[in-house]
């Protein structure tokens, strides 16, 4: 199959610095009291964490190392938590900025503390009978980062946030954003409006892989991602890390909820493609089985203006007993004939397919019997 294609399109430049925003089209919605709010599932997936090279210019010490992350399926708020649901679940509203009428409900509750937001998540729990959480730094940063490395969530300028050049010093609607539309996943305001607080204590990085870190034990400061609206601009990047006492309190600091979802049966963090790879075929950075499924998490890097897909018909094999198992579901690409733009840059996505056995230890990627992207033999461990 071939994968380079040639073009000329006044709009490419344009495209390379807005991935796809398109939502990841699976939500589950919740009622409580009368208000409703959705959670966005985000697939199984690895990705890079840090001060990857866009963002190196303006990246803080407490940025790096870049590192690999694996993180299992888990769901995020559309939205930061609004006043509305604040009241829905507390009774109360302890924000700054109140507009009375419909509107004023959709701003996201701010001024809350660390503390507060955990009594607001045990009683939402005690009430729905779920167990919501406040998202890790890294399941925040995932989201932000969208399958792509970019500045800001989604994009790669500043006009698809509110910070303080173009908030007039308030935050938001949840759902209003300055390009207009949610910035990546059909999540908004990942980046800019109220900054988030995580569940992190904070701490540094190091440059060995992890599966779901959720960050130090202890510690004296909560991490905080996104940045606000009276934040510049370079506060608000994926990357950008900042952190306070658990009692702190801000009127552009809020959160947004976060679940977690099918537990990991398996992992293999380090799978080994040991058949022959044809030339620019996709690297294969992990893979990992779940009760409802098995995701293969890959990278790949375009030259020039280059585009992606893949084969609707594309399937593993166990080598073992020969059993196949046909693709699922995709995400970060996009299925034949619609093509992805990729540029000379580097796209991150996930295939899923039925869950494998877990005694399974070797299986063949397929896209198609012609495809350069086909992983012969793949060694799991």
């Amino acid at each position: 199959m071939k994968r380079i294609v040639f073009f000329a399109l006044a709009a490419a430049a344009f495209l390379s610095a807005l991935p796809s925003a398109k939502a990841q089209d699976k939500k589950e919605q919740f009622t409580v009291n009368n208000v409703t709010f959705n959670m966005v599932l985000i697939s199984s997936r690895s990705f890079k964490m840090g001060a990857t090279p866009e963002q190196r210019e303006e990246a803080m010490p407490d940025e790096f190392p870049e590192h690999n992350v694996h993180l299992s399926e888990y769901a995020l708020g559309e939205t930061e938590v609004t006043q509305a649901l604040w009241k829905a679940v507390m009774g109360d509203n302890p924000s700054l900025f109140q507009v009375r009428g419909p509107a004023g409900e959709n701003l996201p509750v701010e001024s809350v503390s660390y503390d507060d937001c955990m009594r607001f998540i045990s009683r939402l729990n005690s009430l729905t009978g779920k167990r919501f959480r406040l998202p890790t730094e890294a399941e925040w940063e995932c989201a932000a980062r969208g399958g792509y490395n970019t500045m800001y969530a989604g994009y790669s300028h500043t006009g698809t946030m509110w910070h303080a050049e173009n908030s007039n010093m308030r935050p938001h609607l949840a759902q209003e954003t300055s390009w207009g539309s949610p910035q990546v996943w059909g999540i908004y305001n990942l980046s800019g409006n109220v900054a988030e607080w995580c569940s992190d204590w904070k701490g540094s990085y190091t440059e060995s892989s992890q599966m779901n870190p959720t960050g130090p034990s202890s510690g004296s400061e909560r991490i905080c991602r996104g940045g606000g609206w009276g934040d510049v601009a370079w506060r608000c990047r994926t990357s950008s890390r900042s952190s306070h006492a658990p009692s702190y309190k801000a009127s552009d600091l809020g959160f947004r909820l976060a679940m977690s979802m099918t537990p990991t049966l398996k992992y293999y963090g380090n799978p080994v493609v040991k058949g022959e790879v044809k030339e620019r075929a996709p690297q294969l950075k992990s893979v990992e089985v779940t009760e409802k499924a098995t995701v293969l998490s890959m990278s790949w890097t375009g030259s020039s203006q280059s585009t992606c897909y893949m084969n609707r018909n594309a399937f593993i094999k166990d080598r073992k007993t020969g059993k196949i198992y046909t693709i699922t579901d995709l995400h970060g690409i996009t299925y034949e004939p619609t093509k992805t733009y990729v540029g000379n840059s580097t796209i991150e996505f996930t295939l899923v397919f039925p869950p494998i056995p877990v005694s399974t230890t070797s299986i063949d990627f397929v896209e198609s019997a012609t495809s350069n992207w086909n992983l012969p033999e793949i060694e799991l461990r």
